[in-house]
């Protein structure tokens, strides 16, 4: 996060999503979201042609073979990329929700698309096409965040059981509420 501004009751930030927020001291509650980094299509094409290219070397851990070989023994499911919003979120992480919303009544490239179940294949491109996003910031820093980082990775790697993992994020969450 880079601060752009902080006062004794507020602090605006802008993360490595572009994103800018403006948080309440002491954090609590959800952020007021100032601006975006998409305001229009070539803002878009721009983006896309710095960012979302799949070089995976820069992309993927140094340990990836062994943590597939991990996750090829699981029984339950996995998600990679904490943080995914999914189809709609993505858009709306970079354009903003109005932006979003009047882009899709507006732009013929959304508006034309046929009714589903005919567009399903931009899904189904994705998921052939998708990579491991690089690591970014997200909504909460802290102890909770760290706790919650710890317990997944700590069960995913086999180091604790969920349920100690549950209890662990759940005792860091309960002194993050009392503070």
């Amino acid at each position: 996060m880079v601060t752009l501004e902080e006062t004794d009751e507020y602090i605006v930030e802008r993360g490595a999503d572009g994103i800018t927020v403006k948080r309440l001291k002491p954090e609590r509650g959800m952020p007021m979201w100032l601006n975006y980094p998409v305001h229009n299509r070539r803002e878009w094409e721009q983006l896309k042609a710095e960012r979302l290219q799949p070089r995976l070397t820069e992309r993927v851990p140094a340990d990836w073979p062994a943590r597939l070989e991990r996750y090829s023994r699981r029984d339950f499911p996995l998600c990679l990329g904490a943080g995914l919003t999914g189809y709609f979120g993505t858009i709306r992480q970079l354009l903003g929700l109005e932006l979003t919303l009047t882009t899709f009544y507006d732009d013929p490239a959304w508006r034309d698309l046929p009714a589903p179940p005919a567009n399903t294949a931009v899904f189904i491109d994705a998921i052939s096409e998708a990579m491991v996003p690089p690591p970014l910031p997200f909504y909460s820093t802290g102890e909770f965040r760290q706790a919650m980082l710890d317990g997944i990775d700590g069960v995913l790697l086999g180091q604790m059981d969920a349920e100690t993992a549950v209890n662990n994020m759940a005792e860091q969450a309960t002194a993050s509420l009392q503070e």
